[in-house]
Formats: C-alpha cells, sequence, structure tokens
C-alpha cells in the first residue's frame, strides 16, 4: 500500500517537536518514522536517495491516514549547508501526486535563542556557555515569519498550522485535539503520558565515549524509534549523569538581537495572523 499523506513537524528548533512527535505518534491513525529528524528534503546527499527510500522509513499499515516526521532543519532555509526543504517538498509532491500537512510550533524568539545555546553548551564540558556574541543561523531560526514564508509561498494556507509552544505546556490536550482535527483524524483519541515536555535545561548526559557521533547514525536513529520512554530512563539511569546549564549573554548582545527580532515579528502577527502578544520579545 502506499503512503500518499505525510505530516511534516517542521519546527522550530527547541520548541517542543520531539514531545509533540512522541505525542502524535501514539495516535492509531498516525504512522511514526522510523528516524524522528530523517532531514531527507533538507539535505542533498539524503534528498538524492530518491522518494522510494523517504517511503520506506514507515511501517504502514491500512489503519494508518498519515505519515508522520519531525525535522526542524526544514525551516532553516538562510543555512548555507540546508537546501531548500520547501522548494524540495513542493516538487515531490507534484512528481507523486502526494498530500503534505505541516506543523509549525514557535515559542518566544528569545527563549529559544537562549535554548538553543543551552543545548550547544550541553554539548560541551562546560556548565555555563559564555556568549559574546550569537551565531547569526541561531538568530534566523527565531525569524519564523521569515522561515514560514517558503511553505505560503508553495503550499496552501489551510495546509500549515501555526502553534504556540506555550499551549503546549499548558494545554498539551487541546493542542493535540487541534492538531486531529487539522488532519482530519480521530479528535477523541485519548493520548497518555503528554505531561513531559522534552529539553528542559536539566539534562541527562550519556557518559559514553563518541556518544555525540554515534547517536546520530543510523542504526543509533533506529534503535531509539522503536525503544520505549521507559526504556530510554532506564538506559540514561545507567550510562547518565545529570548536568545543570545556563547561558550567560550579555545585556548588550540581547537588546541588539530582540531589535534584529521585532520586523520579523511584526510580520508573523500581521501576514500570518499568529498572536505574539504573550511573548516578551515582541
Amino acid at each position: 500500500m502506499e503512503i500518499k499523506n505525510f505530516a511534516l513537524i517542521i519546527g522550530a528548533m527547541k520548541c517542543g517537536t520531539t514531545s509533540l512527535f512522541d505525542y502524535l505518534s501514539q495516535h492509531p491513525e498516525i504512522a511514526p518514522c522510523k528516524l524522528k529528524e530523517p532531514q531527507f528534503f533538507s539535505r542533498s546527499n539524503n534528498f538524492q536517495r530518491g522518494f522510494s527510500y523517504y517511503r520506506s522509513l514507515w511501517n504502514w499499515n491500512q489503519d494508518h491516514q498519515f505519515a508522520l516526521e519531525a525535522t526542524p532543519g526544514y525551516t532553516k532555509v538562510t543555512h548555507r549547508d540546508s537546501a531548500n526543504a520547501a522548494e524540495n517538498i513542493k516538487q515531490t509532491q507534484i512528481k507523486y501526486n502526494l498530500k503534505f500537512k505541516f506543523i509549525y510550533i514557535m515559542r518566544d524568539p528569545w527563549e529559544r535563542i537562549e535554548s538553543q545555546c543551552i543545548h550547544n553548551a550541553l554539548k560541551s564540558s562546560n556548565r555555563e556557555e559564555k556568549v559574546s556574541e550569537v551565531d547569526p543561523k541561531i538568530v534566523d531560526a527565531s525569524k519564523y515569519a521569515l522561515q514560514i514564508k517558503e511553505f505560503y509561498d508553495r503550499f496552501p494556507s489551510e495546509d500549515i498550522l501555526l502553534l504556540n509552544f506555550d499551549e503546549l505546556k499548558t494545554d498539551p490536550e487541546g493542542v493535540l485535539y487541534k492538531i486531529c482535527c487539522f488532519l482530519d483524524i480521530d479528535s477523541s483519541f485519548e493520548f497518555s503520558e503528554i505531561k513531559v515536555i522534552h529539553n528542559s535545561r536539566n539534562r541527562q548526559i550519556i557518559r559514553i565515549p563518541g556518544w555525540q557521533k554515534l547517536r546520530v547514525t543510523a542504526p543509533m536513529l533506529y534503535i531509539n524509534s522503536v525503544v520505549s520512554n521507559n526504556q530510554k530512563n532506564i538506559f540514561k539511569t545507567i550510562f547518565g549523569k545529570s548536568k545543570n546549564v545556563k547561558c550567560n549573554i550579555p545585556e548588550d548582545v540581547k537588546q541588539k538581537i530582540i531589535s534584529e527580532l521585532n520586523h520579523d515579528l511584526r510580520k508573523l502577527k500581521e501576514n500570518y495572523g499568529f498572536n505574539i502578544d504573550c511573548w516578551s520579545s515582541k
């Protein structure tokens, strides 16, 4: 049976995409990708493997309505090392007569930047990341209107769902109901374990030499996709250690970035009708 309908969580990074993927994977009408983040449309070497490879990443059955994956890299259009995912998706849709729906979840853009800086610090041996300037790529990932424009230029607005990370934290049931209605699947399904939001500041760091490189290999990504959360927690208990980090960004650098983000935020509100009033960086 061929897969014709795809639901893509396209970002943004550090905005709960992993949690959202894990929640939605419970739904009987959704087939989760074996690799949560296949990066098929954003990396040229993956895209060149062809659609048959992409379609092989799901265990599809007759009960499924949508094939789900989550790749925040699809909304990193200003990164030189990323292909234009929106264009690749559009060309694939036309060629194979497919249906794509997109879910884009956002948070206060400054909080997202801080979270990504903390994420980078977690990879190092430091407990505090002192930053004199922020990589422009990290700032660009918080320019939500800039990133999402690529999809609105190519796909109908009714196929794009914009979500607020704050709502996922405070009302996950409501957000999941909204997504089910968006995908036109059973909205009465009762999700479980929906109180845990991943990517906190206090993380379990795995104490295995070379783990950061090992964890992104295809075999490890596959194992991660099929084991339960309970099994993952046992693994972290045995091989992990807790690490709490913070990111120290000077106030003048912060204000400069927030000022740079303001124009994009206005576009997000005016062009796409997204409510930014709850964000402190507006």
